[in-house]
């Protein structure tokens, strides 16, 4: 997972403002208590990211393993970990076959853990091919709580 960008909306209702440094860098500070109880929170968020992946970047890692499984029917494990609790996600899996390809969606609020795992079956994939986690995009995004905006780096399998 890497940083693209800020969301100043969720960075304010989590205790946290967005300021711009002379050089125009932008970065997300705590104003409350609680935000900074939730930085403290983060260290303990990155070591847990960094035990689950390898591919791991400056805002967390993200992953997609899949297999062919009976009647057209991908097998996808996926997910995220990141480094600070999130607020909300967009999540993406795509299957393309040889002849006929689909994709699974779902979004939300939180984890508060900042760590998500789904287990799904993407249907009506005829073929062997490739599949994963769209690289930097919105439809595979995380908001952590301090505003920072999230893209996955995009993981990918393939499968008979």
């Amino acid at each position: 997972m890497v940083k693209s960008g800020f969301n100043e909306r969720v960075a304010e209702a989590h205790g946290f403002k967005i300021v711009s440094d002379a050089d125009g860098t932008q970065r997300s500070i705590p104003v409350t208590p609680e935000a900074e109880a939730l930085l403290r929170q983060g260290d303990q968020l990155r070591a847990q990211s960094q035990a689950i992946a390898s591919d791991v970047g400056n805002c967390g890692s993200s992953w997609a393993t899949g297999a062919k499984i009976a009647n057209d029917t991908v097998a996808v494990n996926t997910g995220f970990q990141v480094f600070l609790a999130a607020s909300e996600y967009d999540w993406t899996v795509y299957a393309n076959g040889f002849i006929t390809g689909n994709s699974w969606y779902t979004g939300g609020l939180g984890p508060a853990s900042g760590y998500k795992n789904w287990n799904v079956g993407i249907s009506n994939v005829v073929g062997p091919g490739w599949g994963g986690v769209p690289y930097a995009s919105a439809s595979a995004s995380v908001i952590l709580v301090d505003g920072t905006v999230c893209y996955s780096v995009g993981p990918t399998f393939t499968f008979n």
